[in-house]
């Protein structure tokens, strides 16, 4: 049996060897030999692997984090953007609600002392004065406020949903601003008022050469459903737009033409005749001592031109002086006295005539207007009060009368006539800026022109109130300053 399984056994590996052949081995071939792996080989490896599945694993994690990060970034942003507009849109409704022409106005005797506070809130059971309130007004128990009123917001649909909106004066207690140099402990509850340069103490008790404009604060706070919240202030002054007169008559140009008027009456008083006067201002204010003599040597009745320099020097030459050195900066170039008009011509309320000579409302003492005319203004024998913005020639004849600021900037001509009564109690500012009406701006300014035919009227005389009374009594505001707050 077994020598029977070995010849099959060989016959087997006869025919393996019978049917195939081995390859021959070429010695000039160098063939690969196994090598066998060493422990410490293999040990190096597995480092290697754990190094690069860290690597792997730690990029992983930070691409992760990062991920986590924006997210909570993302849903921060959606969350606080819609407070933040929405304290925002608080800001605007109550400087809105403080002009005069408003939808539900505030009056400003609601706010006119430093002890009255007004707050506009959203629903009756918001009470920024309760302590236990979530919306408490953290600002409140310091304020030293005894008269508080509040008003409903006029927002209807679509709210934007802040909780309320505070408006006071500004005060030292309330801004923390020492204008007087005194320490925040000092005079801490007398109102803080603006110039248009600088913030005032209570003139003209201290500032008695100074005419400042109460400032106003208009705080927002706003709260959304994340917890987030933003309260937002802002300062605002009843400041008037333009920046001033530097005389009861401006000539603003070199060599003014000044074609005198003859009659007896006709006067140019430069006396503040404001209920609660000024500082008084030169009758005829110009830019040179040039223009000085060139005007002076113009007048029929010198010793009719009074104001702060008396009647002129010598006595009686006629108050004509020379302001260029305390001149506002937007008046000393043609491109500064434009920009000044686009802003007055932009106004609130301002009732754009466009090329007609006349309005349909010239206003009045109590309803001032901004009238403004792209091109020449006719005045008449009317009368009216505010504010005149003429491009062109400004005319008046006979009886006319006019309580308020003209600004005439552009042609910078105006042209007066007629032997009745006619008279201007406020200003009158002349620039020439164009050569034509709607022409191109010139490089410098022009010569500024009034003339008088006939008797002359009565005059001008210069009156702080009248000439701001269409700003202030429109509330046309000028915004100061801007902060977020910490609630």
């Amino acid at each position: 049996m077994l020598g029977h399984n070995s010849d099959l056994q060989k016959t087997s590996t006869e025919d393996f060897h019978a049917g195939y052949s081995l390859p021959e081995i070429n010695p000039d071939l160098h063939y690969p030999v196994a090598t066998k792996r060493t422990g410490g080989e293999r040990g190096i490896a597995l480092i290697m692997a754990l190094f690069v599945l860290a690597i792997l694993s730690l990029v992983g994690i930070t691409y992760m984090t990062s991920s986590t990060l924006e997210t909570r970034i993302n849903f921060n942003s959606r969350s606080s953007y819609p407070v933040f507009y929405a304290a925002e849109a608080g800001l605007e409704e109550g400087t809105y609600r403080l002009k005069a022409d408003a939808i539900n106005p505030i009056a400003l005797s609601l706010v006119d002392a430093p002890t009255k506070v007004v707050y506009i809130r959203q629903s009756s059971s918001i009470v920024p004065t309760d302590s236990s309130s979530p919306y408490y007004d953290a600002e409140y128990p310091s304020s030293n406020f005894s008269t508080v009123t509040y008003a409903s917001t006029n927002q209807s649909t679509n709210l934007m949903p802040y909780q309320w909106v505070k408006i006071s004066m500004k005060t030292k207690r309330l801004s923390g601003h020492d204008v007087d140099n005194t320490g925040l402990t000092t005079n801490q509850d007398v109102p803080v008022y603006y110039d248009g340069a600088e913030y005032l103490y209570s003139p003209p008790t201290i500032n008695a050469t100074k005419t400042g404009y109460r400032v106003y604060q208009v705080t927002a706070f706003a709260t959304g459903t994340s917890g987030s919240g933003y309260k937002v202030r802002r300062e605002i002054s009843n400041l008037p737009p333009f920046p001033g007169l530097p005389g009861a008559l401006t000539l603003n140009g070199p060599t003014p033409n000044f074609g005198t008027p003859n009659s007896n009456n006709y006067v140019i008083d430069g006396t503040d005749h404001a209920a609660s006067p000024g500082a008084a201002l030169p009758a005829i204010a110009v830019i040179s001592n040039g223009d000085v003599t060139s005007v002076k040597s113009q007048l029929a009745r010198p010793d009719h031109y009074t104001g702060s320099g008396g009647s002129g020097t010598p006595a009686g030459t006629g108050d004509v002086q020379n302001v260029s050195s305390s001149m506002p900066s937007a008046y000393t170039t043609v491109q500064g006295l434009e920009d000044m008009l686009t802003t007055l011509v932009a106004l609130p309320g301002a009732i754009q005539n466009g090329t007609n000579t006349s309005s349909s409302n010239w206003g009045t003492i109590a309803s001032p207007k901004i009238n403004v005319f792209d091109g020449n203004c006719d005045l008449g024998n009317g009368s009216g009060a505010g504010v005149l913005i003429v491009r062109g020639n400004f005319s008046a004849n006979g009886n006319y009368s006019f309580d308020g600021l003209i600004v005439i900037i552009g042609t910078g001509s105006a042209s007066l006539s007629g032997g009745g009564n006619g008279h201007v109690d406020g200003g009158i500012f002349i620039a020439k800026t164009r050569d034509t009406v709607g022409g191109a701006l010139r490089s410098t300014l022009g010569i500024p022109s009034i003339n008088y035919s006939g008797g002359g009227g009565n005059g001008l005389r210069y009156d702080s109130a009248k000439v701001n009374n269409a700003f202030t009594n429109s509330n046309i505001f000028t915004k100061l300053a801007y902060k977020e707050m910490s609630q």
